[in-house]
């Protein structure tokens, strides 16, 4: 019998393990060398070609720079044509530099050959290589058909003539001359290229399957082990079973018995409790029942570890609905054989009375909050008034009596030609009584000016700050014509210091030091949290955030200073990244920066050693305020980037006309650059410098939208999330690089059409308002952006309320079925500004 027991185990491992990892080797064979390999081959001469046409399409760029000058009148058509001759001529490429390019015309005539001097003025209509192919002559059809395109033949090979190869090149016509200039590559070395890769992908091919037979070997000594132990435990717990029911079934509470760390028994009460059947409940991994959340209550206490008196924790029903329970548990031993009798007891319904008044409190919170929150976010548009007016000859006689009749708390002065000199407030209507100033006197000269302002689609709260700062009771609001069409005084915002984000900069203005500041921002999150559940926009999120981070800049900047003395030149404070855009999350590091104006070489040293102090002071209390300091060293205390006006101005010069994909890499976030602190005078000479360079070199668009193409959405093969399968943060996925592509999207066409905004929201409304985009990929990009952005506060808002470090890395397990499906669709979105990116830029989809 137990022969026969022992064939039937054999037969199930075999049918069970071994057959399934056979053909998984073999299917693993099949595909590696029927498809992946097929796959790379075609990958490289597809590669291959492409880099050819971009080889042709630079040295094609020469011919048009010499036919531009010819055609500027800065040279003759002779001296046009021999220059790009000569450097033409003069290319090479290649591993060993003897790859080149040659010119024919429209004849065909060979017009340039490096290694074929010979046949220079040559008639090649009838010129045949060793298959007696006109391959010159289809050089010419070709380009007259399309414009450009690949030709095969049999050519010398590199400089030796003695030696005939395959080869392929591509062709491409230039109409101004009539010239065609071709270059190639030799089938040979993409083969060679080929082979090495098959050979590579063979061994590594080779290696999995020796290592996956080797660990099938090892699979199969193990489970033989294995098995024989578990005949001998389960021959043991027979005998106790029956003796150890009875016991079990008497307890009113939910009991679970295990012996040798194997499940024994459970009464009917855990079986109702949990709603398995005996036989269902068998079945089942125990690690599995105790919630996600919760500590692995069964594998712990079956290791030996220590474990409270008793436990709380939440259990998992089979319908996958969760209870509260206490679990307690005490050791046993019956014939020689140690166990555990854990008794389980639901807790939910007093769990759910805790609950309820928490939720309750929290909802109430939440409601007290959202009133506040949403006129906070209400552009000042929304609560103008009529404008009260009257010309600067007006008596204060008469200007007070026209605020009483109008019940405003001020007046504007118009001047003779329509606008507003200054204002009169109620304020300076008080201190000229008290100063005796003469009824009858002119109101102009009790008035306030200049005459602050403010847009009129600016939010309430930010026209609260304005006043703070300024130290203003009124702002005149400017419509979309630059022209003042209201005024916004205390009155109207009087309620807005009840309001928390207000709240928070207020608390943050007055403060002394700099651990006022990092107590103040601690508050950062909640505040996030709470507008991301009452439904604000990301747009007005990052708003709100980033201007917390300005105050606080602003504040620690003003603190060095007034530490140091006087700066010794005028400077600006710059901000980068996603502070530059005003797009900060819950974590983020310090992308800052110091410009400053020309100085002379004898005060050099003392202006590096004054805004050295000044920079190290403000990232240290940065840093102890949560803002991490940056890990490439891009912040102000770098001396690299703490440098003047001019210095600036040769880092954007390099990088926009030496641009390279790698170099942009390192460098667009400093494309984003604003100024927070300072004289925005040289911010604003920074950037009207780039704005100079870039219409004159195009090349810097095509690296910088190969950069931007290198950062895709985390989409599989099928349409699914993609996520990191091992190491840290394994079975994630950063959202912070999934919303780089719509960045980079919004950055690369404001760069290209003079758009001085940095945020990516006003830069995809602007480049709508321009025309640049349409209506559908303008809403299509803001809702996915604004989707990424919330879905990232919130995830550094969770774990920041569950006490952990906020990061940008999301486990789709954790979202809803609804946000996972929208997720998926955003990702497919953000797929198709690529595409349209690509086009724009690179003229393919």
């Amino acid at each position: 019998m137990k022969k026969k027991s022992a064939n039937l185990e054999m037969r199930n491992f075999f049918l069970k393990i071994i057959l399934p990892v056979l053909l998984t080797i073999i299917l693993f064979s099949v595909s590696v060398f029927d498809i992946i390999i097929p796959a790379f081959e075609n990958r490289i001469m597809d590669d291959k070609k492409e880099m050819l046409r971009e080889l042709t399409d630079t040295a094609w760029s020469i011919l048009e720079e010499s036919e531009a000058m010819c055609r500027n009148g800065e040279i003759t058509m002779e001296e046009a044509k021999q220059r790009a001759i000569l450097r033409i001529k003069d290319l090479r490429y290649g591993n060993s530099r003897k790859d080149y390019f040659w010119i024919i015309d429209m004849h065909p005539r060979m017009i340039a050959h490096p290694y074929k001097p010979e046949l220079e003025g040559e008639d090649l209509t009838n010129y045949r290589d060793q298959t007696s192919k006109k391959f010159f002559l289809e050089s010419v059809n070709m380009v007259r058909q399309s414009g450009n395109g690949f030709i095969s033949y049999m050519w010398q090979w590199k400089d030796k003539p003695e030696r005939v190869e395959p080869k392929l090149s591509y062709v491409k016509g230039f109409k101004p001359w009539d010239w065609i200039l071709g270059t190639g590559i030799y089938l040979k070395d993409v083969r060679q290229e080929i082979s090495s890769i098959t050979n590579k992908i063979f061994m590594l091919s080779l290696g999995i399957i020796v290592l996956v037979s080797l660990l099938l070997f090892f699979a199969a000594q193990q489970s033989f082990k294995i098995e024989r132990e578990k005949e001998l435990a389960e021959e043991g717990l027979e005998e106790s079973r029956e003796k150890y029911k009875a016991l079990v079934e008497a307890s009113t509470e939910g009991l679970i018995m295990f012996l040798e760390d194997i499940f024994f028994h459970s009464n009917q009460a855990f079986l109702t409790m949990m709603g398995y059947s005996a036989a269902e409940l068998h079945k089942t991994d125990f690690r599995k029942i105790v919630s996600d959340t919760g500590d692995n209550y069964f594998e712990a206490l079956l290791d030996g570890l220590e474990l409270p008196e008793p436990y709380e924790t939440q259990l998992k029903r089979k319908d996958g609905s969760l209870f509260d329970a206490i679990l307690s548990h005490s050791v046993i031993s019956f014939a020689g054989k140690k166990g555990v009798v854990i008794i389980v007891k639901d807790v939910s319904g007093q769990k759910l009375i805790e609950q309820k008044k928490l939720e309750d409190e929290r909802e109430s919170l939440i409601t007290e909050l959202q009133t506040a929150l949403l006129f906070l976010h209400q552009p000042l548009k929304c609560c103008l008034k009529e404008i009260v007016s009257c010309n600067k000859g007006t008596s204060v006689k008469e200007a007070a009596q026209l605020m009483k009749e109008k019940n405003s708390t001020s007046l504007l002065l118009e001047t003779q030609n329509g606008d507003f000199s200054g204002i009169v407030t109620n304020k300076d209507m008080s201190e000229a009584l008290a100063d005796g100033v003469d009824p009858n006197a002119p109101v102009s000269k009790i008035m306030s000016f200049p005459l602050l302002s403010i847009s009129e689609q600016a939010l309430v709260f930010e026209a609260a700050i304005k006043m703070q700062e300024k130290g203003v009771g009124h702002l005149a609001v400017k419509g979309k014509d630059d022209k003042i069409i209201s005024v916004i005084g205390n009155k109207e915002l009087l309620q807005v210091q009840r309001y928390s984000p207000s709240s928070m900069f207020h608390e943050i203005g007055k403060t002394k030091n700099a651990e006022e500041i990092i107590s103040n921002r601690n508050k950062l999150p909640f505040l996030v949290k709470t507008l991301i559940e009452c439904g604000v926009d990301a747009k007005n999120i990052t708003k709100i955030n980033s201007g917390i981070s300005d105050i606080i800049l602003k504040k620690f900047v003003a603190f060095a200073i007034k530490e140091l003395g006087k700066p010794p030149a005028q400077f600006s404070f710059m901000a980068m990244g996603s502070e530059g855009r005003m797009e900060e999350t819950l974590l983020t590091d310090q992308d800052n920066a110091i410009i400053y104006e020309d100085v002379s070489p004898g005060n050099k040293e003392k202006v590096e050693e004054y805004f050295k102090n000044l920079s190290e002071m403000v990232c240290d209390w940065l840093e102890k305020a949560g803002y991490k300091k940056c890990e490439g060293h891009i912040m102000a205390s770098n001396p690299k980037w703490r440098c003047s006006l001019s210095e600036w101005k040769k880092y954007f010069t390099e990088w926009i006309t030496e641009a390279t994909p790698q170099y942009l890499l390192e460098f667009n976030i400093f494309f984003d650059f604003r100024s927070v602190y300072g004289e925005k005078q040289l911010t604003n000479s920074l950037r009207n410098h780039i704005d100079e360079l870039l219409p004159a070199n195009p090349p810097f668009f095509l690296h910088l939208a190969q950069n931007c193409l290198l950062y895709n959405p985390p989409v599989g093969m099928f349409g699914n999330i993609s996520v990191k399968a091992k190491g840290e943060h394994a079975e994630t996925f950063s959202i912070k690089e999934a919303m780089k592509p719509v960045t980079n999207f919004a950055r690369i066409y404001s760069l290209k059409n003079n758009i001085k905004i940095t945020n990516t929201f006003y830069r995809l409304g602007e480049l709508h308002e321009k025309g640049i985009i349409s209506d559908s990929t303008h809403n299509e990009a803001v809702q996915v952006y604004n989707f990424l952005m919330r879905l990232r506060f919130k995830h550094q808002a969770l774990l920041i309320e569950r006490g952990k470090e906020p990061n940008n890395h999301i486990n789709p397990k954790d979202l809803s079925n609804i946000e996972r499906e929208i997720l998926k669709k955003v990702f497919s979105q953000i797929t198709a500004f690529q595409s349209k990116l690509s086009f724009d830029f690179k003229g393919t989809a």
